[in-house]
């Protein structure tokens, strides 16, 4: 992968923080003044959810073991905060975001049909304030990565070592209020990634 434009921690390091922060702050706390009556009528909607995910999909038995083997993982891991934080809508603002770049080969051709799945944390420092991105294009290798904001609080104690100075943004801010920064990643072959 290569990248234009301007070049922090990943979910590995923040995730291991993450329950541990979640217990310490206002919203832990605060989930004391829910009853418990209240708590189980989430827990029971959320795991009818679960039960009807598992009979609308057909799941086997070995389905099953691996989404539980993938759900343990992501609780040892410290990532339960951040993932359910996923499903609930924040009322938090923050400045908006303009990400521009392309998609290309690494002969600099841009690709047709590429695709970019986006997805950011909150700016309470669960997943340590960055981007995660899926990038991939027809015949092209897939990658996952995550981009990085200068300055950002966990740049430099990424337990996983992933943060490299070439994924690190620093956007500039514009007159109408966004922030904007431009990156450009390059995609390999199939075929090279297979060799």
């Amino acid at each position: 992968m290569t990248t234009t434009g301007h070049v922090g921690p990943t979910a590995a390091g923040s995730g291991a923080n993450a329950t541990e922060s979640f217990r310490s702050n206002e919203q832990y706390r605060g989930a004391s003044a829910v009853s418990p009556e209240r708590v189980s009528a989430v827990v029971s909607a959320a795991l009818a959810g679960v039960h009807q995910a598992i009979r609308d999909q057909d799941v086997t038995h070995p389905e099953f073991q691996a989404a539980k083997a993938w759900m343990i993982e992501v609780g040892e891991g410290g990532e339960w905060p951040p993932f359910l934080d996923v499903f609930v809508e924040h009322d938090e603002q923050g400045t908006p975001l303009v990400l521009a770049g392309q998609v290309r080969d690494v002969d600099g051709t841009p690709l047709a049909g590429a695709e970019v799945d986006l997805w950011q944390a909150e700016s309470e420092g669960y997943y340590s304030v960055h981007l995660h991105l899926l990038v991939r294009a027809p015949g092209h290798r897939t990658i996952t990565t995550q981009l990085y904001f200068a300055g950002g609080e966990w740049l430099d104690s990424d337990v996983a070592e992933a943060t490299k100075p070439e994924l690190v943004l620093d956007p500039q801010e514009q007159d109408d209020g966004t922030r904007a920064v431009t990156y450009d990643f390059a995609l390999e072959p199939e075929e090279t990634a297979a060799a």
